[in-house]
């Protein structure tokens, strides 16, 4: 999947120049994750499709890396020597400790959605999602907002700090062509 992906990716860029730095995210499952060989597969793609690694966000469950931590950390580690970005999906809703996220080399953080569903007018949620902007800007890690839906939804999220956001609000899947 990530190897179509990125000829995608690689077409429209070579389409439509203005996109040449158009990035791409997918998912990661968590055994793959766990996979000794993640890293070299990773770089067959990118060697066989052109993709550039600086535009490749690898997006890992928090769950999905506390299953073997140390295992989770050494195939981190290894992607970013390739140049990919890594993302930390679902942030909240596992089971790592903060020890875990400070050790871990990550590129951006993701807030769950079940945070940001139920934002609007209920303030005890919005202190969890202002905690959570706060510890990302703290690491240094820019933090996504995942399933947003409406207007009041995108602007608390924005009062809160939070820069960037994904979800119906700003378009639906649609495919390729």
């Amino acid at each position: 999947v990530l190897a179509i992906a990125c000829r995608q990716v690689r077409d429209w860029q070579r389409i439509y120049p203005s996109c040449s730095e158009l990035r791409l995210t997918a998912n990661l499952a968590p055994v793959e994750l766990l996979d000794p060989s993640l890293a070299d597969d990773v770089a067959a793609i990118l060697d066989d499709t052109g993709f550039d690694p600086q535009l490749l966000i690898l997006e890992l469950t928090e769950s999905g890396v506390m299953r073997n931590p140390e295992q989770a950390c050494s195939s981190m580690e290894q992607l970013r020597s390739l140049g990919v970005r890594l993302a930390l999906d679902d942030f909240g809703t596992g089971h790592s400790s903060l020890a875990h996220l400070r050790e871990f080399p990550l590129d951006v953080l993701k807030i769950a959605r079940p945070f940001v569903e139920n934002i609007v007018g209920r303030e005890h949620d919005a202190l969890f999602i202002e905690t959570m902007v706060r510890l990302s800007s703290s690491l240094g890690l820019p933090v996504v907002a995942e399933g947003i839906e409406s207007e009041g939804q995108a602007r608390i999220l924005q009062d809160l700090g939070c820069e960037f956001g994904q979800g119906y609000l700003f378009g639906h899947p649609v495919g390729a062509l």
